[in-house]
């Protein structure tokens, strides 16, 4: 909607459906234009046709065709807004004024005489646009109420206000499992990869967060698709955007959630990362993997935190690494937790052998705290 005026512009969002959504964008963007350029003929059927739309799915959605006996997709706009008004949907008010845009049929009649009876100007068309978007207001509010928050209301308040983070626990406690688990599917991705696109680190972030809080609220199911989702990308999307999705989106404990080959491959994948990267992003996606891993795979990611906490770029990153080897040698037990310490060992004694003093320091305070009763 990158067209339509902000100051003009409802939000379309509790529509769920994408392409229905999209199509009432759609038709609202052009209708603007009309407005804007004089076509007031055109903004009364788009009016009309957008309105319409709107009031038939919201009484498809609540079921009116089972409580009254009608299908809403075979009743007339009258009829419809009646229904709706008596639904308490719409209110009286708006109903009333409905009657601006209840003509639109006539304008597109074929009979000459109705055709040039109906009178329209700038007024009538200004004040059907208005119309438009008191319907959108007042639905939205309506499936609010009944529906909870879509997945795009979700994401617009976090878009619009960051200080959303904070009341997210109460949004999504409004918000049913379906919309909640679009919202971490599809929504949030792709307002992520949109914000990266546009350079906006301060909304990417907030995606980011967002997505993360909304997945530890899902079902089992749900956390299972969404890292099965993550499995779907590996195999499917070029290696920029593998990176860049795992690096926002996913952790290593989500491989619990995944069948035994493909929780193999999402951890192969990662012990490949651990082998060639040493940045915060992926020190992130790592931890809880000591919980996944066996003998054979031990010593490698060992390596790497060794790596890290004696020739790390930032001592940021160099604390992480600590701390990813302390939860690594509590994550751990049996012959993984002894082929854990071995190795740590094996570091030292190379180290003092070189007589790399200091790094041999820097590894034995990092295996001190292994004393500790617990990690912290």
């Amino acid at each position: 909607m990158a067209d339509m005026p902000a100051e003009d512009a409802p939000r379309f969002d509790f529509i769920s459906e994408a392409s229905f959504r999209t199509s009432l964008e759609s038709d609202y963007r052009e209708l603007i234009r009309c407005l804007d350029s004089g076509a007031w003929k055109a903004v009364h059927v788009l009016a009309g046709s957008v309105v319409e739309a709107i009031l038939t799915d919201y009484l498809v959605g609540v079921g009116y065709q089972k409580k009254a006996g009608k299908d809403p997709l075979k009743m007339e706009l009258g009829p419809i807004i009646a229904a709706c008004k008596d639904e308490k949907i719409i209110t009286e008010r708006t109903a009333d004024l409905s009657s601006v845009v209840r003509s639109y049929r006539n304008l597109i009649h074929p009979g000459r005489v109705i055709r040039l009876n109906e009178k329209i100007d700038n007024k009538t068309a200004s004040i059907a646009k208005a119309l438009v978007d008191v319907v959108v207001d007042e639905i939205s509010a309506a499936k609010t109420a009944s529906y909870g928050f879509t997945a795009e209301q979700i994401a617009n308040k976090i878009e619009k206000d960051s200080s959303a983070l904070a009341l997210l626990t109460h949004f999504l406690k409004e918000t049913n499992d379906r919309e909640r688990e679009r919202l971490v599917m599809d929504v949030l991705p792709q307002r992520y990869f949109l914000a990266r696109e546009l350079g906006d680190e301060s909304s990417s972030g907030d995606y980011q967060k967002c997505h993360r809080q909304t997945l530890n609220t899902l079902s089992e199911e749900g956390k299972t698709n969404a890292a099965k989702r993550f499995v779907r990308v590996l195999k499917e999307e070029p290696g920029d955007y593998v990176l860049a999705y795992e690096d926002a989106f996913v952790r290593a404990g989500d491989l619990k959630y995944l069948p035994p080959n493909d929780a193999a491959m999402a951890k192969a994948h990662l012990l490949t990362r651990l082998e060639k990267e040493q940045n915060s992003a992926l020190l992130e996606v790592v931890d809880d993997l000591g919980t996944f891993l066996n003998k054979r795979e031990i010593s490698g990611v060992v390596d790497a935190y060794v790596r890290i906490i004696v020739y790390g770029k930032s001592q940021t990153l160099k604390d992480r690494a600590r701390y990813l080897l302390l939860m690594l040698y509590f994550d751990t037990g049996g012959d993984v937790q002894k082929q854990l310490e071995e190795r740590v060992d094996a570091w030292i004694k190379m180290f003092d052998e070189k007589g790399q003093s200091e790094h041999k320091t820097t590894v034995e305070e990092a295996k001190s705290q292994w004393a500790a009763e617990v990690p912290f």
